[in-house]
Formats: C-alpha cells, sequence, structure tokens
C-alpha cells in the first residue's frame, strides 16, 4: 500500500513539475520577447551607408543634389518604406543666412521635408526621414541642399539609407 501510495505521489509531483515547467517556460517565452523581437519582423533587408571626407560648398538658392551621395541607388523586390539619416558638419559664409537640407527619394522629398540651419561656424547636422509605400523597382535617393543666400558648406558627411519591406 505505502508503495502504491509513493507512485501516485510520485506521477502527482512529476504532472505537476511537468506543468510548472511548461508554465515557466511559456512565461519566459513572452516575458523575454523584447521590443527589438517585435521589430525583427520589420526589419530593413537593405542598408546602404557611406561617407564623404571632405567639404563642399553651394550657393544655390534652390535644391541641388549633395554629391557624392554614396549608396544611394538600389533595387527593392515589393513594397518598401525606405528611412533616410545624414550626418555632417556645416556652416554658412554670412550671419544671417541660412541652409536647408533634406532627401529625395525617386524625385519626391522624404517626409517630414527639409530641415533648416543657420550659424557661421562649422556645428554637427543630423537629418532623418523616410518615405513609406514605396513600389518594387529600381530607386535613388539624394541628398539635397540650398541656401538662402552667400555659401553654405557641409563637411565630413555620413548618409544612412534603409529600406524596410512593409
Amino acid at each position: 500500500m505505502k508503495r502504491a501510495w509513493n507512485n501516485a505521489m510520485r506521477t502527482k509531483w512529476l504532472l505537476l513539475f511537468a506543468g510548472v515547467s511548461l508554465f515557466v517556460f511559456s512565461l519566459t517565452t513572452v516575458l523575454t520577447k523584447t521590443p527589438q523581437d517585435e521589430l525583427a519582423a520589420a526589419a530593413p533587408n537593405q542598408v546602404f551607408v557611406g561617407t564623404a571626407a571632405r567639404t563642399d560648398s553651394t550657393m544655390s538658392n534652390s535644391f541641388v543634389d549633395l554629391v557624392p551621395t554614396p549608396g544611394h541607388v538600389f533595387d527593392t523586390a515589393g513594397t518598401s518604406t525606405i528611412m533616410v539619416e545624414f550626418f555632417g558638419y556645416a556652416r554658412l559664409s554670412d550671419i544671417g543666412r541660412a541652409m536647408d537640407i533634406r532627401a529625395e527619394a525617386d524625385g519626391t522629398p522624404v517626409n517630414p521635408g527639409a530641415m533648416r540651419f543657420s550659424g557661421t561656424g562649422f556645428t554637427t547636422i543630423s537629418y532623418a526621414g523616410f518615405l513609406s509605400s514605396v513600389p518594387a523597382g529600381r530607386h535613388t535617393v539624394n541628398m539635397q541642399w540650398a541656401v538662402t543666400g552667400g555659401t553654405g558648406f557641409i563637411s565630413n558627411r555620413t548618409f544612412i539609407v534603409w529600406v524596410i519591406p512593409q
């Protein structure tokens, strides 16, 4: 009788242990999921990075391409969102003037449009933009700039394009 009771208790404990283990495993799987895991499904399938360690200038008061913009021609297999990041140093020749910087994808300015900068000493500038529902095919992304007068300078820049499938 004692042996039967021990076997019954062992079976109950094993079932309880298995049930708790399964619950803990399931709970651990849920609790260890991070926001990064959630974003992994929407991770970019293409990333282009380029730099230019030189100083360029413009006097144009209408948007012109900032050349070179490395990594700016690419193909997508399906509808995607394009994200653009740009970092560099900029300055203007004259006080009271401004410089506008924007990204353009296939001739369309990306959201949120242009960023305005003003200042005569070199300072760090950055820009981030995106364009959703970009169809499959070959695409071109360019950084553009314009000044409101005088001469604008951009130096030592980095340009990043992220392609995220929708």
